[in-house]
């Protein structure tokens, strides 16, 4: 488990000799394994963060566009809808006759 050390081998690392390189590795700075895939990890998230940002302003910028198109939308009704109350007004009475006023 911890090695040994023999005249004619010299040492012969055991487990926890290797176990303490792989930790050892994994942990080392700047381009240790951890560190590696921590950069990786954060280069990812702040690219899916872009990708949220961006598409946010996409939406934003369709419902302004909505918006606006639902408020000519209403404008056009109500133009529509007091056009038929004048020619309403006009059929029922109020002594204009529009074929007479045509010859």
């Amino acid at each position: 488990i911890a090695g040994q050390f023999t005249l004619e081998d010299g040492e012969v690392k055991g487990f926890v000799d290797n176990l303490d390189d792989v930790v050892e590795a994994a942990l080392q700075r700047p381009a240790g394994t951890l560190t590696s895939r921590k950069r990786g990890l954060k280069s990812q998230i702040d690219q899916i963060d872009r990708r949220i940002e961006n598409r946010q302003r996409q939406i934003d910028k369709k419902e302004e566009i909505l918006k606006a198109k639902f408020a000519r939308l209403e404008e056009t009704i109500s133009r529509i809808q007091s056009q038929g109350a004048g020619l309403s007004g006009l059929v029922q009475g109020g002594g204009f006759n529009p074929v007479q006023q045509l010859g």
